[in-house]
């Protein structure tokens, strides 16, 4: 089966991972911290905007106990990193004692997470880690709790399942990298 390159707002983005690629990524993920967190109970914190797609395909395929809730940040403009983060939907639950996996779409500088982990650490959870479907090894900037990797990509810009460009083509079914 043949894949497409596209054209987004003028920008060339090529194919970076298919649909089908995805789903096997998924799958995996679902497998790893199936058997992870065997026995316990999970509260997934799931980073909104870009995470749900992936969110919402890796929850189904849990078999662990587990509820979830949701956390939004804007650090993203365009193409470009904002250098403030702001909280624009605050965590609602209580994370204290409990085992917590945030599901993320991408991370990349880490600025964002590494944030974001310092506001949950105060509150004492029994663990704390993360799935991340994407990371930029290379823009990493932060140690973090990376338990869980779908793929390691390089430093470019991708659009499609659930990432977004300027709040558009998340729903497209591949993930593309700008050329």
């Amino acid at each position: 089966m043949e894949y497409n390159n596209i054209k987004v707002k003028g920008y060339d983005f090529k194919i970076l991972l298919t649909e089908f690629q995805i789903k096997d990524q998924v799958t995996r993920l679902a497998e790893e911290i199936n058997e992870y967190y065997e026995g316990r109970e999970l509260t997934i914190i799931i980073v909104l905007k870009g995470a749900y797609i992936f969110a919402a395909d890796l929850c189904r395929l849990l078999n662990v106990s587990h509820e979830v809730h949701f956390v939004k940040f804007t650090s993203y403009d365009g193409f470009t990193a904002k250098a403030t983060i702001k909280c624009d939907v605050p965590l609602e639950t209580d994370v204290e004692n409990k085992n917590i996996l945030i599901i993320e779409d991408i991370i990349d500088t880490g600025n964002t997470m590494a944030y974001f982990l310092e506001t949950l650490k105060v509150d004492k959870p029994a663990s704390l880690d993360i799935c991340s479907f994407l990371l930029k090894p290379d823009a990493l900037k932060h140690k973090l709790p990376l338990r869980f990797i779908g793929s390691e990509i390089d430093n470019g810009f991708v659009i499609g399942y659930g990432m977004d460009f300027n709040e558009e083509f998340r729903a497209l079914k591949h993930i593309y990298q700008k050329i």
